[in-house]
C-alpha cells in the first residue's frame, strides 16, 4: 500500500469558472477517453479474433496476433482498419480521437454484438488474449472464465472519477491497452508507467476527496499514492477552466512538501521543501506523530498531513 500525500486545491475566478472546476472534482464529468478505451478493447478482441481485419497487409510488431490476415473490403474492416492506424500511433486519446474512435466502432458492426453472437472460431482465438488480460481489463472484477461478462461489460457506462486527471491530460491507447501490469504489447509502455510520466502519480485521480466554498475560493481536498500531481496537470487545470489555482501539498512518508500557484494557466510561484515538525507529539489510531510546524505556507492550508 502507498503512503499518501495530502494536496489542497484554493480556486478563485469567476462563478462560472468554480462550478466547472467543481463538477471536474466531483466526477460529473463524461469520460469519453474511458468509453474509447472501452470500444477499442471490443476492437483489439475482435481483431485477436479474425472477426474483424485489415484490407490491405498490415502489421503491428506490439502484438502481431492481432493480424489475422486480410480480409475483404467492407465498412467493418475499413473501420478496423483505420482504428490500426491509431493504436500503431499510440493516439492520444484527447476529444477528437474520442469521438472518430466512437464513429469507427459503430461502424465496426461491434456495438451491440452479444458474445454468444460471435463464431465459436472467433471466441476460441478471442479467449486466448482475453484470459491473459482480464485483470487488469476486468480491473479485477472477472475471473479468466467470464469471457462473457468481461465482453459485455466493455458497453457499460462510463463514469469519470473524482478529480479525474485523464479529463486534463489525455491518455494514450496503446498504453492503455496494455494495462496496468502489461506484458502484452511489445515496447508499448504499461498504463503504470504512462500514468506516472503523464500525471506524476500511478492512479491518476483524487482519493478521499472533499470540496467547499469558502470566501477565500473553492476548496478542494484531496490524496494522491506516494506523491503530489505533477505540475503540468495544476497547470492544465488553470488553463482549462481560465481560473487561479494554488496548490499545496505534503508527504510526511517522505517528508516532503510544496506548493505551485498557476494564473490562467501560467505559472506565478512554487516552493518545494521539507516538512518541519515541532517536538511536541499527537495519538492517531494508536500512532505517535509529530506536529507540523512548517513551513510556514504550510499550516493551515491542508486539511490532514496523515495518509
Amino acid at each position: 500500500m502507498p503512503n499518501w500525500c495530502a494536496n489542497r486545491l484554493i480556486i478563485t475566478g469567476t462563478n462560472e469558472a468554480r462550478s466547472a472546476v467543481c463538477a471536474f472534482a466531483n466526477g460529473e464529468l463524461y469520460p469519453s477517453y474511458a468509453r474509447a478505451i472501452n470500444q477499442s478493447l471490443r476492437l483489439f478482441i475482435a481483431g485477436c479474433g479474425g472477426l474483424l481485419r485489415p484490407v490491405s497487409p498490415t502489421e503491428y510488431a506490439p502484438y502481431p496476433a492481432i493480424i489475422q490476415g486480410v480480409g475483404c473490403i467492407s465498412p467493418e474492416n475499413l473501420a478496423f482498419s483505420e482504428w490500426l492506424v491509431l493504436l500503431g500511433q499510440n493516439a492520444k486519446l484527447d476529444e477528437d480521437n474520442c469521438q472518430r474512435i466512437d464513429v469507427l466502432y459503430q461502424q465496426s458492426g461491434l456495438a451491440g454484438l452479444e458474445w454468444d453472437a460471435l463464431p465459436e472460431s472467433v471466441r476460441i482465438l478471442a479467449e486466448k488474449v482475453m484470459a491473459q488480460k482480464s485483470d487488469d481489463w476486468g480491473r479485477g472484477e472477472f475471473s479468466k472464465s467470464e469471457h462473457a461478462q468481461l465482453w459485455q461489460s466493455f458497453e457499460d457506462d462510463c463514469q469519470a472519477a473524482r478529480l479525474d486527471m485523464k479529463l486534463l491530460i489525455p491518455t494514450r491507447l496503446a498504453c492503455e491497452i496494455n494495462g496496468f501490469n502489461g506484458g502484452l504489447l511489445t515496447d508499448i509502455a504499461t498504463s503504470y508507467g504512462s500514468n506516472l510520466s503523464l500525471y506524476g502519480v500511478k492512479w491518476p485521480h483524487g482519493y478521499a476527496s472533499d470540496v467547499t466554498e469558502e470566501e477565500r475560493g473553492l476548496i478542494v481536498d484531496f490524496d494522491t499514492p506516494w506523491s503530489s500531481p505533477d505540475p503540468e496537470v495544476i497547470q492544465r487545470l488553470s488553463e482549462r477552466y481560465g481560473c487561479d489555482v494554488v496548490h499545496y501539498f505534503a508527504e510526511t512518508g517522505g517528508g516532503f512538501c510544496g506548493f505551485d500557484e498557476y494564473r490562467r494557466g501560467t505559472l506565478w510561484d512554487e516552493a518545494a521543501d521539507e516538512i518541519q515538525y515541532s517536538k511536541d507529539t499527537f495519538e492517531e489510531c494508536g500512532e505517535i506523530y509529530f506536529h507540523v510546524c512548517g513551513p510556514e505556507y504550510l499550516v493551515n492550508n491542508m486539511a490532514h498531513y496523515i495518509g
